[in-house]
């Protein structure tokens, strides 16, 4: 008998994590009483802060290629014309903005503060318990250790970070990674402790 069956999510375990040191400190630092004047505030997350960043991440969010640097945040009338929306669907437009502004900072390592999370992180936890079978994931503001983190870089990039920690962190190694339909870069398969196997499609038959 396989040893794991006994106890499948063993599979799965992995050594004690520790959050980074300056993240400790930036916690620290938002809950302290000291006065906000006399604090000295700092950032994790992205250093460049530039309205042709945002841009473009808005025009991928909206699906424009990219590339059309003229439609950006400062152009909201040629966005709505751009994409057929009326105005009164300038609301919504203004909102992803907002939300782009606000998040964008944190998007490389998935960051933000556990007693302020950002809107794109409460949005998605009230859609969430909003849905038929309703999920609950804690935004770090009940335990302490948040279950939702943005990325930014795509999926690959989201993945390079998954593998990144599974490599580090898995007890049971190898840990097998099964594929289904999703293409991955030589560089996120040769990570030490990773097995990946492709899963066939379903060609409709029984698999045994």
């Amino acid at each position: 008998m396989d040893h794991h069956s006994a106890d499948p999510l063993r599979l799965f375990r992995l050594k004690p994590l520790r959050s980074a040191r300056v993240s400790e400190i930036s916690e620290s630092t938002a809950a302290s009483g000291v006065a906000p004047a006399e604090r000295v505030n700092f950032h994790i997350g992205n250093p460049l802060q530039d309205p042709r960043l945002s841009s473009a991440y808005l025009r991928i969010v909206l699906g424009i290629d990219v590339r059309r640097e003229e439609l950006s945040e400062s152009s909201p009338d040629l966005l709505l014309q751009h994409l057929g929306w009326s105005g009164a669907d300038r609301h919504l437009l203004d909102f992803l903005t907002a939300l782009i502004r606000k998040s964008g900072p944190y998007l490389p390592r998935g960051g933000y503060s556990r007693g302020n999370p950002p809107a794109l992180v409460r949005l998605f936890c009230s859609w969430l318990e909003q849905q038929q079978e309703a999920l609950s994931y804690d935004d770090g503001g009940k335990s302490g250790r948040r279950e939702i983190v943005l990325a930014s870089g795509g999926i690959q990039e989201s993945l390079r970070i998954l593998f990144h920690a599974l490599s580090l962190y898995s007890v049971i190694r190898p840990a097998r990674i099964l594929l289904f339909e999703t293409p991955l870069d030589d560089t996120l398969r040769s990570f030490d402790g990773l097995d990946f196997e492709e899963i066939p499609p379903d060609d409709g038959q029984t698999h045994r």
